[in-house]
């Protein structure tokens, strides 16, 4: 009988599994690393790319909010993507309340000016009619007193008396007239701007003794009454400053019609200024007189400009649409080529 033969043969399940574990826990450990630095990528790229701009603009948004405009835009993200345009949109709305801000604030320090400048006037005003009653028409009416209370005594110098009494009395009318004109000429009421300023420029040509010209066109113009007094206004400061300052030989306005616009300018010959260290003054309080100008222009609907150098003469240019209502917004001070002197 055939006797089998067996054999077995036994290996370690350790050992025979040995390679394929070593080969899992590489595997999962290679993985694991390639996941960790997955996350760590991701992480550094979200606070990167997402959050650190985010948190920008939150910054930025607070600043805007407490009204620290400059340090807002300082604050907002640099880079390319949604979040940068995101951050230039904001750093242009912020510009923009910047320049609103700063327009606001100068439109504060203009009314101020304004304001004490107006008070100022009214005080000037206020003195100088008191200062003409009292130099010029007291005295002339306490003449005319002491010449009546002297042919009252002494008859036999009645007529003596009487015609220096009628000279003071014309004397005085004559300055009742004029204070009346410097405070509002009839003319201007009665014939218009054309002829208030042919004889305010004539007057006050052989007042300071410049040469004065005077074109106006058409000449029989006729406006609304408040672009009148504003245009009137205008000369009267302007031909007063170049008396003071300029030393001017000669002086030429021209009024004239352009179409549906208004075109003043007053040229003079004199000794000229500087714009902008004039600006400076206006700023510090110290000089209202084409501050004045631009004001009543631009309040009445109207463009003021000035152009001046020093040796070089002066130029106001004054622009009204004819059909243009008044403006009521307090007008911007910081305007090219516009100054006070």
């Amino acid at each position: 009988a055939a006797v089998g033969l067996v054999v077995s043969v036994g290996i370690p399940s350790a050992v025979a599994f040995a390679a394929v574990q070593r080969r899992l826990w590489r595997n999962l450990l290679t993985l694991g690393v390639i996941t960790l630095g997955v996350v760590i990528a991701a992480w550094i790229g979200s606070t990167v790319f997402v959050l650190r701009p985010v948190t920008a603009l939150v910054r930025a948004t607070h600043r805007l909010q407490a009204g620290d405009l400059a340090a807002a835009r300082t604050e907002l993200p640099q880079g390319q993507g949604e979040l940068a345009q995101l951050a230039s949109a904001f750093g242009e709305m912020a510009e923009a309340l910047g320049q609103r801000e700063a327009e606001r604030k100068r439109a504060e320090v203009t009314l101020q000016l304004l304001s004490r400048r107006l008070l100022e006037a009214q005080e000037n005003e206020r003195r100088a009619i008191a200062r003409e009653l009292h130099d010029e028409l007291g005295q002339s009416l306490q003449a005319i007193k002491i010449n009546l209370q002297t042919a009252q005594r002494y008859p036999q110098e009645g007529a003596t008396r009487l015609a220096e009494s009628l000279k003071v009395v014309d004397q005085t009318i004559q300055q009742v007239r004029t204070l009346s004109v410097d405070l509002r000429p009839s003319l201007l009421d009665d014939l218009g701007l054309v002829a208030a300023l042919e004889w305010y420029i004539d007057r006050q040509a052989q007042h300071v003794g410049f040469d004065g010209q005077f074109l106006a066109t058409p000449p029989d113009l006729r406006l609304d009454p408040t672009v009148e007094i504003v245009c009137f206004r205008v000369v009267q400061e302007a031909l007063t400053n170049i008396a003071r300052h300029t030393q001017a030989r000669r002086v030429r306005v021209a009024l004239q019609q352009h179409a549906e616009e208004l075109h003043l300018v007053i040229h003079d010959d004199g000794v000229g200024f500087d714009v902008p260290a004039a600006q400076e003054r206006v700023l510090q309080g110290e000089s209202f007189g084409l501050l004045s100008m631009r004001e009543r222009v631009e309040l009445a609907g109207g463009d003021f400009a000035i152009t001046s150098s020093p040796t070089q003469g002066t130029e106001i240019r004054v622009r009204f649409p004819l059909h243009a209502a008044p403006r009521l917004d307090p007008p911007s001070f910081a305007a090219a080529h516009t100054a006070t002197a």
